[in-house]
């Protein structure tokens, strides 16, 4: 797969990356069947749409020409770094970024807040209807440790925490078991379920999006391995 982020202030320079990529793939047939293409990471819906008319308008034509696969890949999604704001990010609610496990606030989003799940689907929605890609990626930041954070310790997450398996926690002495030195918790597994379960809710707003506008494009989903070794299967 080949990555070409596009933004239409440096069109140009995109287009001659773009040709030289095909260069590649003329040369090596089969070694590439997939191109990805991003927007804005994060922008107002409507803003993110007219990119990805751009985009399609530009690439599109050459792609099917080539008979490589036309496809898009959301370069954020909970965030990528957790000291400063992203300079295209939009202006969410202080109670929409996660809490990092010694109270500070994150500029990573939290992926129970509505109000994140809400622009997630608006976002996909956007993409879809602008340049109906034929896979739609999510980007690898949706994950726990990102850059090591192990989880939001929000009040709404701790809350749904203890309602899903019974618990008492308060963030303080969640934080002492979690990361204790005893090689193996039960309230890491737990954790970590939680944790999936949290991701799937923002993943599952892409699906809805396309099943809304009657997309058939593929969601996916770039993995990469665990930050932080838990019990062992988290990777």
């Amino acid at each position: 797969n080949a990555a070409v982020p596009f933004m239409p202030e440096d069109k140009r320079r995109h287009m001659f990356i773009f040709a030289k990529l095909m260069e590649s793939h003329y040369r090596y047939r089969g070694a590439c069947d997939e191109f990805w293409f991003c927007t804005t990471g994060r922008g107002t819906p409507e803003g993110v749409k007219k990119e990805a008319e751009r985009i399609n308008a530009s690439f599109r034509p050459l792609c099917e020409k080539a008979g490589i696969r036309f496809s898009y890949q959301q370069i954020t999604t909970l965030g990528h770094v957790g000291a400063r704001e992203l300079p295209s990010d939009m202006r969410f609610s202080k109670d929409a970024y996660q809490v990092s496990k010694t109270g500070a606030k994150s500029t990573l989003l939290c992926p129970r807040s509505e109000e994140v799940l809400s622009y997630q689907k608006a976002f996909v929605k956007s993409v879809l209807e602008g340049c109906a890609p034929d896979s739609y990626w999510l980007d690898d930041d949706l994950r726990i440790g990102v850059p090591w954070l192990d989880g939001c310790f929000c009040e709404r997450c701790i809350e749904a925490f203890n309602k899903k398996f019974g618990g008492k926690w308060t963030r303080e002495s969640l934080v002492k078991k979690l990361f204790s030195s005893k090689v193996r918790e039960k309230v890491r597994s737990q954790w970590i379920d939680f944790n999936a379960e949290s991701l799937s809710l923002y993943a599952a707003k892409a699906r809805e999006a396309a099943d809304e506008i009657n997309s058939p494009c593929r969601l996916a989903y770039q993995a990469v391995w665990s930050d932080t070794i838990y019990t062992g299967y988290n990777t």
